[in-house]
C-alpha cells in the first residue's frame, strides 16, 4: 500500500464505527458534615465573638432550635444528647438501632 492509502483504511474504519455512547456517572450523595456542639445556643454566634462557627452556618444549614429527647431534671450522666443524634430516639434508653 502507499502512504496515502495507508492513512485511508484506518480514517474509513473510525468513520464508519457508530458513535460510541456516553456512560454517565451515577449521581453521588452529598457529603454531610454534622458539627454539633454541646451546650451551644442557637443565638450564641450572634452575640459573642465566634466567627469560625458564624461562618459555618452562614455558608451551610443551621438549625434554630432543637427539642431535646430527654428530660431536663435528669442528672448528667443519664442524659443521651448527643449519643441520640442520628438514632431515632423514642423514649430515654429506647432507640431504633
Amino acid at each position: 500500500m502507499t502512504p496515502p492509502r495507508a492513512l485511508l483504511l484506518p480514517l474509513l474504519l473510525l468513520t464508519a464505527c457508530p458513535e460510541a455512547r456516553r456512560v454517565e456517572a451515577p449521581a453521588r450523595k452529598p457529603t454531610v458534615i454534622l458539627i454539633s456542639v454541646d451546650g451551644l445556643r442557637a443565638d450564641y454566634p450572634e452575640r459573642t465573638n465566634l466567627p469560625t462557627i458564624a461562618r459555618l452556618a452562614a455558608e451551610g444549614v443551621r438549625a434554630e432550635a432543637m427539642v431535646p429527647v430527654f428530660l431536663q431534671d435528669l442528672p448528667q450522666p443519664l442524659q443521651p444528647r448527643h449519643r441520640a443524634l442520628g438514632r431515632r430516639a423514642r423514649h430515654l434508653g429506647q432507640h431504633d438501632l
